[in-house]
């Protein structure tokens, strides 16, 4: 997939163009949104737990997703930082069991920021279309700063990877993202690399039920999510297809993103408290 990209992209196809924009954004909702879909379930799993507290466990996960959205209404440029450090955190995660936690964590700030090599003034507009804040730029000139050292510790952590397998598909996400427009770049890495992982690793740890539970699971709460998806892009309707593709995306991935990296703390909490004091 990276190679076809990039051979439309130096063929001159318009990658950063509304058409493809919006492509790319319907990509994360369809197949990067999945891998969280199963947070419920996961947590259910650890908890064995009666209607109550699946109801309360509910409510918190939206409440969480309630709160990110509140912000971006109230405070978006703030809502756009802390989304940005968030995605950091939860992308190191990739690498947590095969890197140590400094390479772990700057291949995932390497990963966000590696676009301003080549798209500088392109992610500054993106910031400033999701928030509608000119001043949301300044994140831009954050990444600036912190790419070079991000990148070099992304180079070191793929040499110190074990698995060839996952260093190749770290160095073609990170080529991708230094050499595709940044939204194109990210929804290859989010929906071929990110979301695979993270899905297959959740299906081990969930015991019990059918496949076809698991993916009625995974579509019933992926609808719901593409259904929030739709409210803010039609709420942004009087902007070009591609920026409300992009607001509704984003905005949608990080009012997710809150409860879905609560639910792995919520879960071992709910372990330790199941397991015999010795």
């Amino acid at each position: 997939m990276l190679g076809i990209a990039l051979c439309l992209d130096a063929g001159g196809v318009p990658l950063n163009g509304s058409f493809a924009t919006t492509i790319a954004c319907l990509a994360l909702l369809l197949f990067g949104l999945p891998h969280g879909s199963l947070d419920i379930a996961l947590l259910g799993n650890a908890t064995r737990a009666g209607v109550r507290r699946t109801v309360a466990v509910i409510l918190l996960y939206l409440g969480c997703a309630a709160a990110m959205y509140l912000a971006w209404r109230i405070a978006p440029a703030l809502a756009l930082g802390v989304f940005l450090v968030l995605a950091c955190i939860h992308f190191a995660e990739d690498w947590r069991d095969t890197l140590p936690s400094f390479f772990a964590v700057g291949t995932a700030i390497a990963m966000l920021t590696a676009p301003v090599f080549r798209h500088r003034a392109e992610v500054g507009d993106i910031y400033v279309r999701l928030t509608g804040v000119p001043a949301s730029a300044i994140w831009m000139e954050v990444g600036i700063l912190v790419a070079p050292v991000a990148l070099i510790a992304a180079f070191v952590g793929i040499g110190l990877l074990d698995c060839r397998t996952k260093a190749v598909e770290t160095a073609m996400s990170l080529l991708g993202m230094v050499l595709l427009p940044p939204i194109i770049g990210f929804a290859l890495f989010f929906c071929l690399s990110h979301s695979p992982t993270h899905l297959a690793a959740t299906l081990k740890c969930l015991d019990g039920g059918s496949r076809k539970r698991r993916a009625l699971e995974i579509a019933v709460v992926t609808l719901a999510a593409l259904g929030i998806s739709a409210l803010i892009f039609g709420h942004r309707a009087a902007a070009s297809a591609g920026e409300a593709a992009i607001v509704a995306s984003f905005v949608t991935l990080s009012i997710l993103t809150v409860p879905h990296m609560l639910m792995p703390h919520l879960v071992s909490a709910f372990d330790r408290g199941r397991r015999p004091i010795a």
